[in-house]
């Protein structure tokens, strides 16, 4: 009831001594003057993004940072922030409680009341439900008294709505109208920043003199980006947790008998696991983004934590503690599909009892296979975000349930030789949401809240407070603001059960994952096999308000190098120092110095800023053909990325089957020499791209040659090999450049009788070895590193079709050989390296004979396949690209591929968030811009190593 709202605690001794505390304040905040320094304007975080933020964002969008110093500060364009007359600010709650979200309120009412008495602070009961019904409590010191630093969301009440439909963001307008509110103050996570920031531009397009600001506010620990480091209440939720793990580490190590699953709140991912692990060092902790990384199934787990279970009993240690984060659920790549479709029939309206019966029949099986249990828990409807209610799935019981059943056939077997198997399940989660804050959360939310104020006396509307430094004592901490579209990028697509894309389109700030390959992640990974098996638990003892421990902050706040906002403050003094310098009147060897060094500094960060993870990077030619074997028929490529199944399998998509990108029908030619040669780039990405020289169907008169590029897998070492086939009547040679010329491998292969390789058929690479197709269906394989070479003697019929080798690449690496008539579409696999047997036959509904010009396979990966089709009445060099999809049995169509010029003379390096889509009510073309063009193999080698 609202009337419970506000009133005064009965607290203990020790929430009385807590409320005592008073926080600490940065040099920049303290007094009653600040300066406020308006930095450069801001980008959006994804370039592909632009187009849909500039629509979506037109009055809040690339606004500066903004950075507050104290009166002191000698900063030519910091100025003085006025003190303002006495405003109305409302404050809400949104989303789960955090710790420390009581002191943001009393922070930002301190503030208020030192520049101004007379201002209002009103707080909104009941979270998003009373802002949109106008419930409001007036903040004042008596009812603060027994909230300063506790824990809760008490004072004012929560809800777990969203203001997002156009009746909630037009209560919200109303609200803050009728109440007369300067400012407005959102507290929250992911969800509620996202919310506050359309609120800001809705309330801007509207006129409306309400400021929006966010706040970090969330458990979870996934609102991290370049700006914000930490989140109120991560620390705290961790601290407590890490305790309770390490008591049940101590009761495992003095029982001896008993493994303890636990299970961590945290939501889809695995923040919260991962810091717990490095407080407290349990023997295992199965990150969810290892598993989807890995494509890890339900079972592959359950058999990682048997082997641990079997490794330790062979050292006599029976027991162990193993953390599971509370989205792992959904990491599962099976699950997950599960998941969505159970969801997806619950929106249709079908009851929980007769699901089971309108589910595929993948996910029937796995259904039927689980517990009842964890059945009931899986039909519950998901939350308001359309996400699973993960902390309603036993995520830990299911996993015990599996190893011990695994571990007592083991037993039975004889193959396992220790105690049997006992397990122990908890889930953490509301006993630490509901803690007193550390003393680091309560410093942190109430410097936010002082900010939060900062930030509506300068007049910004739209951004979020934010702290750098955070690992570093409070006297160093930086103040600033963000504004929050920098931190928000577009998930152009979803999927339904049937896999159908869906458009979203809405800018979101999405949740941060753990980084696998940032140092916390790092530091687990040194130390893994020592937890597994050395029991080094570590108890670090309940929450410390004073004394040793108290200032202990999260290991991977810690040990990651952050302080973003500083360096970009840094940056700004570095530029300005050379201004200083370069003036029109300093000497000649001033300023052609300044030139070179600029010069040099611009490319570098060209190539960085346009390079990236080679996940984001991919060399290949401005052909659409690469667009649509990336499932790109409606989307960007950004939006292919962002597939939740593209991440776990993104190395076996791409490592084979990239290289066939090229255009169909180029001829592959050399000239060896020790002249470097300017080369084309087809296709690639990880593993190998296709190359070709200007000039286009050059050949010479010795041989042709179908070139391969093959580069050391893990791109730890400068490894770049070219590699072409020589073809001699029956004598097969092979061509190697290693970046400057070329030489003559040692390795050749003579046969019984000449068989072409196949025409235009550029070789597949698959288990590190290239291939090469002949006509009578045997293979020509070569490796490039060990340069061993072998003839495959399979064979294949002659009939005058098309036949394209391909690598499948989703679920089991093969060779695949498709071979095509105007009727059918067969696909046959390679079995025993000796036999093509048919696998697949598809009806080629793709041509109309009576319109058709002429027709190729372009592409196949296991789950799509491409056909290229020209038809009469299109422009020279269009045509059309029909996509089967192998997993849905359907074809779709990508309306026309454009032609670009020059496209056999130069390659490009382009970043796949430069493609997007242009609509129109007739049809959806692809944009391709901003391209770089490139002129030799060198500058290849410059971008793939990253040892650099």
């Amino acid at each position: 009831m609202d009337s419970d709202f506000g009133i005064p605690r009965e607290l203990s001794p020790l929430q009385q001594l807590r409320s005592q505390y008073k926080p600490e304040l940065p040099p920049c905040l303290q007094g009653t003057t600040v300066r406020v320094e308006l930095g450069d304007g801001t980008t959006v975080a994804e370039a592909a993004d632009s187009h849909t933020m500039a629509r979506a964002f037109p009055h809040t969008l690339g606004q500066p940072l903004a950075h507050f110093l104290r009166e002191t500060a000698q900063v030519a364009d910091a100025h003085i922030i006025t003190q303002l007359p006495s405003v109305r600010v409302g404050i809400v709650f949104c989303g789960r409680q955090a710790p420390g979200g009581h002191n943001v309120i009393w922070g930002l009412f301190e503030a208020l009341k030192v520049h101004n008495a007379k201002s209002t602070l009103l707080g909104f009961l009941g979270g998003s439900e009373g802002l949109f019904a106008q419930k409001t409590l007036e903040i004042t010191d008596d009812i603060l008294q027994t909230y300063k630093n506790q824990g809760g969301y008490d004072l004012l009440g929560r809800t777990k709505d969203q203001i997002k439909t156009t009746e909630q963001v037009n209560a919200a307008l109303k609200a803050c109208t009728d109440l007369k509110l300067d400012g407005l103050v959102i507290i929250g996570g992911v969800i509620s920043n996202t919310d506050a920031a359309h609120l800001a531009e809705f309330f801007a397009a509207a006129k409306c003199s309400t400021k929006v600001v966010g706040v970090p506010v969330t458990t979870n620990g996934d609102l991290k980006n370049q700006f914000v480091e930490a989140n109120v209440g991560f620390d705290t939720i961790c601290k407590v947790n890490s305790q309770l793990i390490s008591n049940a580490c101590t009761d495992a190590l003095s029982a001896e008998k008993y493994y303890y699953f636990i299970r961590l709140m945290g939501r889809k991912h695995s923040h919260v696991a991962l810091e717990c692990t490095l407080q407290s060092h349990p023997n295992m902790v199965i990150l969810g983004e290892e598993v989807a990384a890995s494509k890890l199934t339900i079972f592959d787990i359950a058999k990682q934590i048997c082997d641990a279970v079997q490794a330790r009993a062979v050292e006599d240690k029976n027991h162990g503690v193993i953390l599971i984060p509370e989205g792992l659920i959904v990491s599962i790549p099976e699950v997950y599909a599960l998941l969505k479709e159970i969801h997806g029939l619950l929106r249709q309206g079908v009851s929980a009892d007769k699901i089971s019966t309108q589910l595929s029949p993948w996910s029937s099986a796995l259904f039927e296979f689980l517990p009842p249990f964890i059945k009931k828990q899986l039909l519950l409807h998901p939350e308001s975000d359309d996400s699973a209610q993960l902390s309603q799935i036993e995520t830990e019981k299911l996993l015990a349930y599996l190893v011990e059943t695994e571990m007592n056939k083991r037993l039975k077997e004889g193959t396992y030789k220790g105690k049997k198997f006992n397990a122990i399940c908890h889930f953490f989660g509301y006993q630490a949401r509901g803690s007193l804050p550390s003393k680091f959360d309560c410093d942190y939310a109430y410097v936010l809240g002082h900010i939060c104020y900062h930030i509506l006396a300068a007049g910004l509307n739209g951004y979020m407070a934010t702290v750098t430094n955070l690992k570093s004592p409070v006297n160093k901490w930086k103040c600033g603001a963000t504004p929050i579209t920098a931190m928000m990028t577009v998930k152009h697509w979803s999927q339904d059960a049937s896999y159908t894309l869906t458009s979203i389109g809405r800018p979101a700030i999405h949740p941060a994952m753990v980084d696998l390959k940032g140092k916390a992640y790092d530091l687990l990974r040194q130390n893994a096999q020592k937890f597994l098996m050395e029991d080094l638990y570590r108890n670090p003892g309940p929450l410390q308000y004073d004394g040793p421990g108290a200032d202990a902050k999260a290991v991977s706040l810690c040990v990651e190098d952050q302080d973003y906002m500083g360096r970009i403050k840094k940056l700004q003094e570095y530029l300005d120092q050379v201004r200083t310098i370069v003036k029109p009147g300093c000497s000649q060897d001033v300023l052609k110095a300044a030139l070179s060094v600029m010069a040099s500094v611009t490319d570098v960060l060209t190539t960085i800023s346009s390079n990236g993870d080679l996940l984001d990077e991919i060399l290949f030619r401005l052909e659409p053909k690469s667009m649509a074997m990336m499932r790109c028929t409606n989307n960007s490529i950004k939006s292919y990325l962002s597939d939740p199944r593209f991440g776990p399998e993104y190395p076996s998509w791409v490592r084979p089957s990239l290289f066939n990108l090229g255009s169909y029908g180029a001829t592959y030619v050399s000239n060896p020499g020790s002249k470097l040669i300017p080369m084309i780039v087809n296709g690639g990405l990880k593993g190998l791209s296709g190359i070709s020289y200007p000039g286009g169907n050059v050949a010479c008169t010795e041989r042709a040659m179908c070139v391969g590029f093959a580069v050391n897998r893990n791109l730890t070492t400068k490894r770049f090999k070219i590699v072409g086939i020589l073809e001699m009547e029956t004598v097969y040679g092979f061509e190697i450049n290693e970046g400057d010329s070329w030489r003559l491998s040692e390795t050749s292969i003579t046969t019984s009788s000449k068989s072409d390789v196949t025409t235009r058929m550029k070789p597949v690479y698959l288990d590190n070895t290239l291939h090469w197709l002949r006509n009578d269906g045997s293979i020509m394989s070569f490796n490039p590193e060990t340069e061993q070479a072998c003839l495959i003697p399979s064979i294949f019929h002659r009939e005058p079709d098309t036949k394209l080798l391909f690598a499948e690449s989703v679920k089991i690496n093969r060779l695949t050989l498709i071979s095509g008539t105007i009727e059918t579409i067969s696909v046959y696999t390679l079995v025993e390296n000796h036999k093509w047997t048919l696998t697949r036959r598809i009806k080629n509904i793709s041509i109309e004979e009576e319109t058709l010009v002429y027709w190729n396979i372009a592409m196949y990966d296991g789950k799509c396949l491409v056909v290229r089709v020209k038809k009469m009445g299109l422009e020279p060099l269009a045509s059309v690209l029909h996509v089967y999809d192998m997993e849905a049995n359907s074809w779709g169509v990508l309306v026309s591929t454009l032609a670009w010029p020059n496209c056999v003379r130069d390659f490009y390096k382009l970043t796949p968030s430069l493609f997007f889509v242009e609509e129109d009510e007739q049809q959806k073309v692809l944009v391709a811009s901003n391209d770089r063009r490139i002129s030799y193999i060198n500058s290849i080698m410059g971008l793939i190593d990253t040892t650099k």
